[in-house]
């Protein structure tokens, strides 16, 4: 068994909503107009039951939206969270977890414009949330 993986359901889910910008990693090759990037800034785990078998992991992300426009990044940060949201609503499942709920903490907003990476000239927008899933140990930790 493969261990939970959140970063493989973030990027499925946002890969299922925006096929073919989301940027896992960046390469030498052509970006497309505009493009999401996200990754995992921490991890926290809580036991919530007394035979020590469930757990809840809460996984804080910091999604990146680079486009023209600042309005066009701030358009599609705001459909990307709303995509998120809803694959915890549906209880999507990917990278062996279940999204069980979904926090915002800072609204999509622009932090500066983007002259130092070569192939983007355009708005930068950044958003942060977390996820809850719940998921045995087995599950988190490739047991089984």
């Amino acid at each position: 068994m493969e261990p939970a993986n959140s970063a493989v359901w973030l990027h499925t889910v946002l890969d299922l909503a925006f096929p073919g910008h989301v940027i896992k990693d960046v390469g030498s090759g052509e970006l497309p107009e505009w493009y999401i990037q996200q990754h995992e800034m921490m991890s926290s785990f809580d036991e919530v039951d007394a035979e020590d078998m469930l757990s809840i992991s809460r996984r804080s992300f910091r999604l990146r939206v680079y486009a023209p426009t600042s309005y066009e990044a701030t358009q599609h940060a705001s459909r990307a969270l709303g995509a998120i949201r809803q694959a915890v609503k549906d209880q999507v499942t990917a990278g062996g977890l279940t999204g069980w709920s979904f926090s915002l903490w800072q609204a999509p907003v622009e932090n500066f414009k983007v002259t130092s990476i070569k192939a983007t000239i355009g708005a930068q927008v950044d958003c942060s949330f977390s996820v809850k899933f719940i998921h045995t140990y087995d599950e988190l930790f490739g047991r089984g």
